[in-house]
């Protein structure tokens, strides 16, 4: 399955034959300015989002990040939203330390984002969606009406939010998205991806930040 030629009208669609980490607790989901200028400008300082302190956000902690200056600026879960209602473009992830596939996900998508010099805007789904249950509702129902088509069902068949979810914006819309790895990896087999699945998910988030010129 050759997974560039998938990215088309918003989504990577793949076979989940494996488990995926999903985000946010039970109560929601199931299982782990407009500027013409884009994200790949590297024009932060443009976008109204309230940005997470470095020394507060837990990048380190990923396994195999191993970047003293990785391109990811975390940012809340409520300025991600912004994205959408705000008409911005920029490439996010929503993800989590400990998550096994976000682990793997995050090196891959650093080294395309260093090569493309822009940032990720990375939102920690350990975090959750708000203080309360009806925040993270309203938060959760204000999200999925502009990321849904990511969203993958559970072995019960209810659909949610599974990360890594990585979401690719363009003037305010989802231009494509991608969960999890590749589809022929299997976590239970082998611990790392192989060469060519690296190569193949870096190839996939380049098409992604193509998307948001």
């Amino acid at each position: 399955m050759n997974y560039t030629e998938q990215l088309n009208h918003g989504g990577v669609m793949h076979n989940f034959r494996k488990l995926l980490y999903a985000l946010l607790s039970s109560t929601l989901l199931f299982g782990c300015k407009p500027t013409s200028e884009s994200q790949n400008s590297n024009t932060t300082e443009t976008l109204n989002l309230i940005y997470v302190d470095q020394k507060e956000s837990d990048l380190k902690s990923y396994s195999f990040l191993a970047d003293d200056n990785p391109a990811f600026k975390e940012i809340t879960f409520e300025s991600s939203i912004k994205f959408f209602t705000e008409g911005y473009s920029g490439i996010l992830y929503y993800g989590k330390v400990g998550c096994p596939w976000c682990e793997r996900a995050v090196p891959i998508l650093n080294a395309v984002a260093k090569d493309n010099n822009i940032s990720i805007y990375y939102i920690d789904a350990n975090k959750g969606m708000g203080e309360t249950r009806a925040e993270r509702e309203e938060n959760y129902k204000n999200l999925s009406k502009y990321i849904s088509d990511s969203f993958q069902e559970d072995s019960n068949g209810k659909k949610g939010m599974f990360v890594p979810d990585v979401i690719a914006v363009k003037n305010g819309k989802m231009v494509a998205y991608h969960v999890s790895l590749v589809d022929d990896y299997d976590i239970n087999k082998n611990d790392q991806l192989s060469e060519s699945q690296k190569q193949e998910l870096y190839n996939i988030y380049q098409q992604m930040i193509n998307k948001t010129k």
